[in-house]
């Protein structure tokens, strides 16, 4: 769990978390996090994308990586006018998209300082790719039926999990299915005691969000996945059993678990949550503040946590 005041870093902090060494991956993932912000990538005009590279400067993206063996390597991104390419450089990658016309953006990759990689940037709706982001806006969308039906839908034990789940918001759930309709499609809920079935858009923010949260875990098994603004939306009284319901998810599916917020509350439902689950080894919170000598980060074990929340010490 990371927390911190406003504008401290919390959502950079999940946004470095969408690197992958992969060009194409990381890429998408960038443009991801851009598109949270508000940012367009406009083909046709210089758009958004100038203000967070052009007008600030910041052409380049640096990072050091290590492998599973230690071995530490020094990746560069930088992002550049596809007129600024040679031409072979731009032969190469319109042979790399065949098909496609050459975007306005693109970005090159360096490997100690050895290129490595060009890839084009795409516009919005090029191509939808997953990126296990949530902005704190993500709630209901057609996304959903997607993940739905490519991921649950056909094997019966997540479809019974994913119920069992649903369950603790949702009382007496029996079943769920996709229902197309004029205005497209959505979930349709039956219930035990209900003659009639229910469309997933008649609840609430919280229950939907949890939908949502378990089918992404689902996606990112034995990944990691990045979550803005956890919790919220969710009345108090329900947030231990909702964080303990997506813990347990994440811990079945070997998925490593981020996500930020402001709540005491969300805070200590996520410690009832841990204990409840046993996961005390495994959890941490992330204090990120804002010091003379600039951002820094502070690591709190469980018991280091627990102990500040029963001083009524503030981590947050």
């Amino acid at each position: 769990m990371i927390v911190g005041d406003n504008n401290v870093g919390k959502t950079s902090f999940l946004e470095a978390l969408l690197f992958d060494k992969d060009l194409k991956n990381w890429l998408t993932n960038l443009y991801a996090g851009l598109y949270y912000r508000g940012a367009r990538i406009d083909d046709g005009e210089m758009g958004n994308l100038d203000s967070y590279f052009h007008d600030r400067n910041i052409k380049k993206i640096e990072c050091k990586v290590k492998d599973g063996a230690g071995e530490a390597q020094n990746l560069r991104l930088e992002v550049l006018l596809s007129s600024g390419l040679s031409k072979t450089e731009l032969d190469q990658l319109i042979v790399k998209n065949i098909g496609k016309n050459p975007f306005k953006y693109s970005a090159i990759q360096y490997r100690n300082d050895k290129k490595t990689d060009i890839q084009f940037i795409p516009v919005a709706g090029s191509g939808a790719v997953y990126v296990p982001y949530l902005a704190n806006n993500n709630v209901f969308g057609f996304d959903l039926i997607k993940y739905y039906s490519e991921n649950i839908q056909r094997r019966k034990s997540l479809k019974d999990e994913l119920i069992q789940n649903l369950s603790a918001l949702i009382p007496n759930l029996e079943n769920i299915e996709i229902s197309g309709s004029s205005e497209g499609d959505t979930f349709l809920l039956t219930l035990k005691d209900e003659e009639d079935a229910r469309i997933i858009n008649q609840y609430g923010e919280g229950t939907i969000k949890l939908l949502r949260v378990l089918l992404e875990v689902y996606i990112c098994r034995e990944k990691r996945i990045m979550i803005d603004e956890f919790g919220s939306g969710i009345h108090y009284s329900r947030l231990g059993r909702f964080y303990e319901l997506i813990l347990d998810s994440c811990e079945k599916n070997s998925v490593q678990f981020f996500a930020t917020t402001h709540s005491k509350e969300c805070i200590e439902a996520f410690v009832v949550a841990i204990k409840g689950l046993h996961l005390e080894s495994k959890a941490r919170i992330l204090r990120l503040a804002d010091t003379m000598s600039g951002v820094r980060m502070y690591t709190y074990t469980f018991e280091q946590f627990e102990s500040a929340l029963a001083a009524d010490s503030e981590i947050r």
